[in-house]
């Protein structure tokens, strides 16, 4: 029972708003410094401090990023007993969890701890450029998706051809946005090379599938 309302603990103050943080996409990836650095402060102090697992987390934006059912876990899993065997253990399960997520932490996100590449705030520039960059593997897994998808309908065309459906669809917004920028003379420089290139990869596409390569 004592591991479970630990583990319920960590979800409930860490994990869950953590997960919610990242699958939501309001965050930019270049500014998860801010909570990441919070939550390995938060782990620190548990190893010394293992009762604070009590206190809630300081992460952004924390009530809109509460987990399901939050005030009722919060009720339940908060309840812990007086008898200091009971204590003891709940206490020294915190240090040895805190002590294995802070040091997962320092291994998988030291990009963003301090003196990390993205351990302080962005310039805009970099802001800018990394706006697109989606927070979690999701966007690829449905990306994936929608690529069998395409091959299982159009099993006779090439991977050329499905890709670069895939592209139109995901990206058409931002591409549009971008050709629209160009000034009309590169514009027109682009889609001849487009074309040219085309050409040569429709080409190329065609001697490769003779050879049994696709």
């Amino acid at each position: 029972m004592t591991e479970v309302q630990c583990l319920g603990l960590y979800y409930l103050k860490l994990t869950g708003p953590y997960w919610n943080l990242v699958v939501n996409n309001k965050v930019p990836y270049v500014q998860l410094y801010k909570d990441v650095q919070i939550i390995h402060s938060y782990l620190k102090e548990l190893e010394v401090n293992p009762a604070n697992l009590l206190q809630d987390v300081p992460l952004r934006e924390k009530d809109a990023l509460k987990v399901p059912y939050h005030d009722l876990l919060k009720q339940k899993l908060e309840r812990i007993s007086e008898e200091s065997k009971y204590r003891e253990l709940f206490h020294e399960m915190v240090k040895m969890t805190s002590k294995a997520m802070k040091r997962t932490v320092e291994k998988q996100l030291s990009d963003f701890l301090d003196g990390g590449k993205f351990g302080q705030e962005p310039e805009e520039k970099q802001l800018d450029r990394t706006s697109f960059a989606p927070l979690t593997n999701l966007t690829c897994e449905h990306h994936f998706g929608h690529l069998d998808r395409s091959q299982r309908k159009r099993p006779g065309a090439s991977l050329h051809h499905h890709t670069s459906v895939q592209l139109l669809k995901q990206s058409r917004t931002p591409m549009m946005k971008w050709i629209e920028e160009i000034p009309e003379s590169d514009k027109t420089k682009l889609l001849k090379s487009a074309r040219l290139g085309g050409k040569t990869m429709r080409k190329k596409t065609s001697t490769t599938r003779s050879q049994g390569s696709i």
